[in-house]
Parts: C-alpha cells; sequence; structure tokens
C-alpha cells in the first residue's frame, strides 16, 4: 500500500510517495527528481531541470530551488548543467548562482553537424545584447 507524505512541512507543495520505487517530489506540474535519477544519465552530473529555469528569476520558489540545487551539487561534488537558458535574464541569474555550464536556446537551436563544428572552431557564441534601464 502507498502512502504519501508532505515534502515540505513548512508548506504544502505536494507528496513524496513512500514506495522504493519513487523517490520524486511534486510541485504543481513540476518534480524533483530523486538524487539517483537526477544524474543517471550521466554519473557525477546533475542536469537542472528545465522547468525550474523556465520561471527564473521572476519565480522566488524557481530562483530557490535553482539555487540550493546548484548549492548542493557543489557541496557533493557533482557537476551542474543548467538545461533550458532561453534569456538573457535567466543567463545572468545562472551566472549569479555560479552555475557553471549552461546550454538552451539562448546560445543556439540544433545544428547540422558541419554548422556546430564551425562554431565550436569559433570558440565563443555570440549573445544578443541587453540594456539595463536605468
Amino acid at each position: 500500500m502507498s502512502t504519501t507524505k508532505p515534502c515540505c512541512p513548512s508548506k504544502p507543495c505536494g507528496s513524496i510517495p513512500s514506495t522504493e520505487t519513487s523517490g520524486a517530489c511534486s510541485a504543481g506540474d513540476r518534480s524533483l527528481p530523486a538524487p539517483t535519477q537526477a544524474h543517471a544519465r550521466t554519473p557525477g552530473v546533475i542536469e537542472e531541470l528545465h522547468s525550474f529555469i523556465r520561471g527564473l528569476p521572476q519565480d522566488a520558489d524557481d530562483a530557490g530551488i535553482t539555487t540550493a540545487i546548484i548549492a548542493m551539487a557543489r557541496s557533493l561534488g557533482l557537476e551542474v548543467i543548467a538545461e533550458g537558458v532561453e534569456t538573457i535574464e535567466q543567463l545572468d541569474f545562472l551566472q549569479r548562482a555560479q552555475c557553471p555550464k549552461l546550454q538552451g536556446y539562448l546560445f543556439s537551436y540544433p545544428l547540422p553537424a558541419d554548422e556546430m563544428e564551425a562554431l565550436l572552431r569559433r570558440g565563443h557564441i555570440a549573445l544578443p545584447s541587453h540594456t539595463s534601464e536605468q
């Protein structure tokens, strides 16, 4: 029999099924994978979930979760890759949070092999400029 318990005692954010096969914490339509699932594709790497990056920097919950994931990974000696970076604001937030690796459409859409090779040979990616209103 599967029972659930709150994953965050201070506020309701979903539940953690108490079965051995699932360890995700659900927060609305998003969930945090169990640690073994978070870096299962590449051992030693946590791939930051798109759903939390999407809300940056405006969504306080996404900002807190993202900052915590980066800090936790650093303290465990794991590498972090933020996936789904699409805006300069997300880039700025993640750089301030000291996220070491970023990927997403802000940098490049998927490219054919020859164009990707040329991009890598250039050694840099031109990002859209942004100006801060003062």
